[in-house]
């Protein structure tokens, strides 16, 4: 049996993508007493780049994820962020001379837990020291929900229980008549 529906094209494969992930670059540096070592990784197109910040002992101070605009990050200050990267021009006087932009981040109010995944996806397929990889999956792992995300899901609760219930009644009055 032929099928004429058309397969939609993929066009961020996170396993393929941390799969082909090399190390670019690596800094040492010496801030306050402390020996500490960032790491920089880059995959074949340009599209993702990570950073690892942490101590000579391998305890992760941060890290970030940064795939097509989208950064995922965690920090020992502020755990599981999201946000986007937005790129602004500068104007420009003399056409011929061209002035480069800045770049702000947009951490989101509720984490975007598809960004999460996609970034997750990307380390679980790189080639990595397995107690690196474990605890950079750890750590974006215990991305916990926000005092807003928990009051939000509990109105969530509170109103589909109301919804059920009420629906439930509707049903049964049906059966009544």
């Amino acid at each position: 049996m032929r099928s004429d529906r058309k397969e939609m094209p993929v066009f961020f494969n996170p396993k393929r993508i941390g799969l082909n992930i090399r190390e670019v670059g690596t800094d040492y540096l010496d801030v306050e007493s402390r020996k500490i070592e960032t790491k920089w990784y880059r995959d074949e197109s340009g599209d993702v780049d990570i950073f690892l910040i942490y101590e000579k002992d391998k305890e992760i101070i941060k890290q970030q994820v940064f795939m097509m605009g989208v950064l995922v990050e965690w920090s020992q200050n502020h755990g599981v962020r999201t946000g986007v990267i937005v790129e602004h021009e500068v104007a420009n006087q003399e056409k011929d001379r061209k002035l480069p932009g800045s770049e702000t981040v947009y951490f989101d109010k509720r984490n975007h837990q598809h960004s999460l995944k996609m970034a997750t996806d990307v380390i679980k397929s790189m080639t990595l020291d397995a107690g690196m990889k474990t605890a950079l999956l750890k750590n974006y792992s215990h991305a916990r929900l926000s005092v807003r995300d928990r009051q939000s899901f509990a109105h969530f609760l509170k109103t589909k229980k109301y919804a059920l219930r009420s629906w439930v009644l509707k049903i049964i009055s049906c059966f009544r008549r």
